[in-house]
């Protein structure tokens, strides 16, 4: 049986598994919110355990440090979700979310301000203006897209020439090694009461549809941006998180 009948067997067999062959540009929408009711991003903020809580905690930190918002900004958080990062953005003079979908837009609208402007849109292909914002976040997005690299086009269309853009992803090769750890000694149940937030073993077999390590991540910004720095959370020792800022390539 050579690979490709293998694969073939493997997925006829695998209902999980499918789901990411599945995935396509004209229903990407519907998979998406079919994914965000399992893995709500709003619960995964409230109601993980302590421990992911504070890498939260920490992952919010050093974006802001990063981003230096001021009240004169114009600030656009391109996958804004259920507005958990985006609420604490309110005090730039202009605040857009942007997100695909509408699910997560409207918990967007109850948490954040007055002042803040919800687009639904897609990630790839965002309405906003040439050279519109100074300030632009995105924060565990592109694993989740179809095509990563068209959301860093746009985001570099949409970008001022003295912006700071700031995006993050998983480690994801760091983190499966850490899970199958984890898994494999049974401490998920430990870890993962009933109450909180679960993630899978593997998130890659499912909703992330693209895996980022270190060098990957830099290779892939590199294109499209000047990498001022990366910096890992919680550590560099222990890289669950990596959080680039960039600027716009002169």
């Amino acid at each position: 049986m050579d690979k490709s009948e293998q694969k073939q067997e493997l997925f006829s067999n695998d209902q999980k598994n499918t789901d990411i062959l599945r995935v396509s540009k004209n229903n990407f929408r519907s998979w998406n919110e079919n994914m965000i009711d399992k893995y709500d991003p709003d619960v995964y903020h409230t109601q993980s355990n302590v421990l992911i809580k504070i890498i939260i905690k920490m992952l919010c930190k050093s974006m802001l440090n990063c981003l230096k918002i001021q009240d004169r900004d114009k600030v656009v958080e391109v996958g804004c979700g259920a507005g958990n990062v985006l609420e604490r953005l309110s005090i730039a003079g202009y605040l857009v979310g942007a997100d695909i979908s509408l699910k997560l837009l409207q918990k967007s609208k109850k948490r954040c301000s007055d002042n803040t402007n919800l687009v639904a849109t897609d990630a790839e292909e965002l309405p906003f203006k040439s050279k519109s914002f100074n300030k632009i976040l995105c924060t565990e997005v592109i694993e989740h897209l179809m095509e990563p690299e068209k959301c860093l086009v746009e985001i570099k269309r949409i970008a001022t020439k003295d912006a700071v853009i700031v995006i993050t992803t998983t480690n994801e090769p760091f983190v499966n090694k850490i899970k199958s750890i984890i898994w494999g000694l049974k401490f998920n149940k430990i870890l993962f009461r009933k109450n909180d937030y679960k993630p899978q073993e593997r998130m890659d077999d499912e909703w992330h549809l693209h895996a980022f390590d270190p060098d990957s991540f830099k290779q892939i910004l590199e294109k499209y941006f000047g990498v001022e720095k990366i910096s890992f959370v919680p550590s560099k020792l222990f890289p669950i998180q990596m959080v680039a800022k960039c600027v716009s390539k002169r």
